[in-house]
């Protein structure tokens, strides 16, 4: 998801959901997954993780993309304050 940032334009958050019994991933984790697992190149990678209970649905029951950038845009904040970081979203 592309989060608005003031410096680059835009900077990339991965958003996952918490799977019961698991926990989830750190952003170095998923960075490490991304890049040794997939092959994604390091540019590509998100510099941002949002946490979230469970993934915003729209009517048709499918994850609502304009929900989730409002969402990050939201928690992510000061992108020069939070880069790098993983922000959780409050239960």
């Amino acid at each position: 998801m592309a989060v608005p940032d003031r410096d680059l334009s835009e900077r990339l958050c991965a958003c996952v959901a918490r799977r019961q019994g698991a926990h989830p991933p750190t952003l170095s984790e998923l960075q490490a997954f991304l890049e040794g697992e997939r092959g994604l190149e390091r540019r590509k990678l998100p510099e941002h993780l949002l946490t979230l209970d469970r993934l915003p649905l729209g009517p048709t029951g499918k994850v609502c993309r304009s929900t989730l950038a409002r969402l990050a845009a939201a928690r992510i904040g000061d992108p020069a304050r939070t880069s790098s970081r993983t922000r959780e979203a409050p239960r």
